[in-house]
């Protein structure tokens, strides 16, 4: 983890003396909807539980700024949903487990085309933490006391922080009232979000969320325009 924080002042300070120019920048908001899953996985025991996608929002603040022709950072400021459904030895018991995450990633942003039209994509880190988690039934009280449904997220005992990895592709188009971005994105944690606490707790060790998903981001412009994207 202290390596990652290391890695990203590096990842940030490749542009720090930059920031004094005027270059492009945008900023707006940014909404979408995701394909929530989970893997739950006990790397000894070599067990793997079951699991189902589920849906879900996201949306927030973006921040774009170029200081380089084709070449920028994006930032964002997001509430992320994430979950999955756990599928228990009963087809009549299911748990839903939703997790809403404050999260804030940090990409490098690369455009190909000169005109308003751009093909873009983003990769980079990302920060989170949790803001809320529920779990929903139907399951009976039978099923959901036993041992085997310790792997159920529990506040008191498991992780709030999270980090990952974050890509995305898409198109960009400027207009003279603002621009719009439409993308597609892979969200990967890297951090588990359960505590195993001791290895024969029966809880998973390797636990993971991974969103898929689109979003629509409306952005205003303000600062320098750089030449090489003029048309």
């Amino acid at each position: 983890m202290h390596k990652g924080i290391v890695l990203l002042f590096i990842y940030f300070g490749l542009f720090s003396f930059e920031i004094q120019a005027q270059h492009e920048w945008y900023v707006g908001l940014r909404g979408g909807y995701n394909t929530l899953s989970a893997s739950l996985n006990h790397t000894v025991l070599l067990t793997r539980e079951a699991t189902v996608q589920t849906f879900g929002p996201s949306g927030g603040l973006i921040i774009k700024y170029f200081p380089r022709p084709h070449l920028g950072l994006q930032a964002e400021f997001n509430f992320t949903q994430k979950g999955y459904i756990t599928q228990f030895a009963d087809p009549f018991d299911r748990a839903k487990s939703l997790f809403n995450y404050l999260e804030l990633p940090f990409m490098f942003n690369v455009y190909l085309g000169k005109k308003k039209w751009q093909y873009m994509a983003n990769m980079g880190p990302f920060v989170g933490w949790l803001l809320s988690h529920k779990t929903t039934g139907p399951f009976d009280e039978e099923t959901f006391m036993n041992p085997r449904t310790t792997y159920l997220y529990d506040n008191a005992r498991d992780r709030r922080l999270s980090y990952g990895l974050k890509v995305s592709g898409g198109l960009f188009r400027e207009f003279s009232f603002g621009a719009f971005q439409v993308e597609g994105h892979i969200t990967a944690d890297l951090s588990n979000f359960l505590d195993p606490v001791t290895l024969d707790s029966g809880i998973p060790d390797n636990s993971h969320h991974t969103i898929y998903g689109i979003s629509v981001a409306y952005l205003f412009f303000f600062g320098e325009k750089l030449q090489a994207v003029e048309n």
